[in-house]
């Protein structure tokens, strides 16, 4: 798991990558830990609001289990009952040059994600 300090820099990273594509997306207070705390960005896009949750790793397969399940799993309840917001699981390939991300909308829940699966452009635009 990463620490604090590097997990900001990754959602940070991302919001300025997102924003130099003109969208819009802000880091909320607490981001991921705490009580009340259910995502760690939101991003308007396209007329859509996401609740975002930013995840790292340096393989090419992520795992949604344990601590981040149940992330996830929030995420999807807090949406649920505030419609029309999309969870959206966000994973930042750290050892990758194109394709630094993979989005992937939380309708259901992954057992796993796969580098190159899910492209931003494919994913966030619907096509």
């Amino acid at each position: 798991m990463l620490g604090r300090k590097k997990q900001t820099k990754y959602e940070n990273e991302f919001i300025n990558y997102i924003c130099d594509k003109g969208y819009f997306c802000q880091r909320t207070a607490g981001s991921g830990s705490g009580k009340h705390s259910y995502s760690d960005c939101i991003l308007i896009m396209d007329l859509r609001v996401f609740l975002t949750e930013i995840k790292a790793t340096k393989y090419d397969v992520f795992r949604v289990n344990g601590k981040n399940k149940k992330q996830l799993e929030r995420m999807r309840e807090v949406a649920s009952r505030h419609q029309p917001l999309i969870p959206l699981l966000i994973i930042r390939w750290k050892n990758k040059r194109e394709n630094k991300y993979s989005f992937i909308e939380l309708n259901n829940l992954p057992k796993k994600v796969v580098y190159g699966e899910c492209p931003i452009e494919a994913q966030i635009k619907g096509k």
